[in-house]
């Protein structure tokens, strides 16, 4: 389910899918057709992101922004297809970059630095890195679980729960 999920957030086709599976297309095409059948809302939400690109030209992630995709009107078949993946990806992977930003601008606030020796040092899709003093490890914790689960100015109908480790590299500490 998982790689039917991303499948459709990335608008991977039926044939990509099968690729991914190690499946026939029209079995891929089965488990595509049963994945909307148990989650109307996922294609509804897909329609819906496409049917407004349509009507303004341009989709939105939760913050605002804009991507504009004059192509979702275009005759050619193939600009047209791309720009429908695109309208539904924006909003989803969009809205992540959007919450991973306000995150760490929120965490910025914070002032861990300086009051406590913690560094922010990278981001990796929706994670985040810190350098932390041993003994800090417990305000750090609480700090960023915050500054993360609540980064928007108002929480979502889902809650963003977040997970965290401690170790000497990122790899040991997932």
């Amino acid at each position: 389910s998982k790689t039917v999920s991303f499948a459709l957030v990335y608008g991977m086709g039926v044939e990509s899918l099968a690729s991914r599976l190690g499946i026939a297309v029209a079995a891929a095409q089965d488990v595509m057709d049963s994945f909307m059948k148990r989650f109307p809302p996922v294609q509804r939400f897909m329609h819906e992101c496409v049917e407004e690109t349509r009507q303004t030209g341009y989709t939105f992630s939760i913050c605002g922004r804009r991507r504009f995709l004059p192509e979702i009107a275009s005759p050619n078949r193939w600009e047209r297809s791309g720009a429908e993946r695109k309208a539904t990806n924006h909003p989803v992977q969009g809205s992540a970059a959007d919450v991973m930003r306000m995150a760490m601008l929120k965490l910025d606030s914070f002032n861990l630095d300086t009051a406590y020796g913690i560094d922010m040092l990278l981001q990796v899709h929706d994670e985040l890195v810190f350098d932390v003093p041993k003994k800090h490890q417990k305000i750090a914790e609480e700090a960023i679980r915050e500054g993360m689960e609540h980064s928007l100015p108002r929480d979502l109908p889902v809650p963003l729960t977040v997970s965290g480790g401690f170790a000497r590299s990122w790899d040991l500490a997932k």
